[in-house]
């Protein structure tokens, strides 16, 4: 009997990321009880498939690289705990699919997606709200208060576009849908970073005594006075997730409010979408860059 383990792989990659993304969006939280059977049955499966070859020793690797770039950017508090081992159970359960590695493909269409559905939405809402209050000044004139970690991520974004336009083939009809699907990400993305501060300011930042400090609360240093910030830099190695235990360290510096953020987007919906869209349109990733 000849095992489907490509079928077996797929029914369990969608299986795992519905669940993450519905959890997810009900509640705020991808829970353990789904990410480490999840890592485990994809283990298990990859040993069943490949035993101790060279393609295991490839599998373990990308999820270790997937691990040490979850973790780095999780102390930073850009991604929750619970997407990296979303992340890790996905590329273990699906480490390959047509010829490409399936990881990478979810993240770019789960960023892909939230780089569209997020900055429509928020910059919706909040150019809403300050028109209805009649107090679009702020909003306007941001421009004049942006520093330079605000427009370096947006340059570096455009010299991108601009090569990849320059070295891609323009003889091909796809050009043209690849070129004017990058420029609205791009252009969606640049507003969502120019007002980024703003955005967090009008929908995630809260304010709480440090007796009521949560496991993983993001911290929102960007909000702190310049010297409390580098205090707060030192004390904390750089890390910007919190735990009950930091309270000794504001105490040491006699904070008794911090800033957080809450109510995050609940990325594991976009990380759904993201396998449903590499699913069905295998490559496509490869073909934006390189076709």
């Amino acid at each position: 009997m000849v095992f489907d383990f490509l079928g077996i792989r797929v029914i369990l990659v969608l299986i795992t990321s519905f669940l993450a993304g519905v959890i997810d969006y009900r509640t705020g939280y991808i829970y353990d009880f789904i990410t480490y059977p999840a890592i485990f049955l994809g283990f298990l499966i990859g040993l069943f498939e490949f035993g101790f070859s060279i393609t295991m020793l490839k599998v373990v690797a990308i999820v270790g690289v997937v691990f040490v770039i979850g973790y780095f950017l999780y102390n930073l508090g850009k991604v929750g705990g619970g997407d990296i081992k979303l992340f890790i159970a996905l590329g273990l359960l699906l480490p390959f699919y047509h010829q490409s590695i399936f990881i990478i493909e979810i993240v770019f269409w789960s960023a892909v997606i939230s780089l569209i559905v997020l900055p429509l939405y928020y910059l919706t809402v909040l150019f809403a709200k300050r028109f209805g209050r009649k107090k679009t000044t702020g909003l306007w004139q941001l421009g004049q208060k942006l520093k330079s970690r605000e427009f370096l991520p947006l340059f570096f974004l455009w010299v991108l576009f601009f090569i990849l336009f320059i070295l891609s083939p323009k003889t091909t009809g796809f050009f043209i849908f690849k070129i004017l699907f990058l420029f609205v990400i791009l252009v969606l993305t640049s507003f969502f970073l120019l007002f980024r501060k703003e955005i967090n300011k009008s929908f995630f930042l809260k304010t709480i005594p440090i007796t009521k400090l949560d496991e993983e609360e993001i911290l929102a240093i960007e909000f702190f006075p310049k010297k409390i910030r580098k205090k707060l830099l030192e004390k904390l190695d750089g890390r910007l997730v919190l735990s009950k235990k930091d309270t000794k360290i504001f105490q040491s510096i006699k904070i008794k409010k911090i800033y957080v953020y809450r109510n995050l987007p609940r990325f594991g919906v976009f990380v759904l979408l993201g396998v449903v869209v590499s699913l069905l349109i295998p490559n496509l990733f490869e073909m934006l860059l390189f076709l």
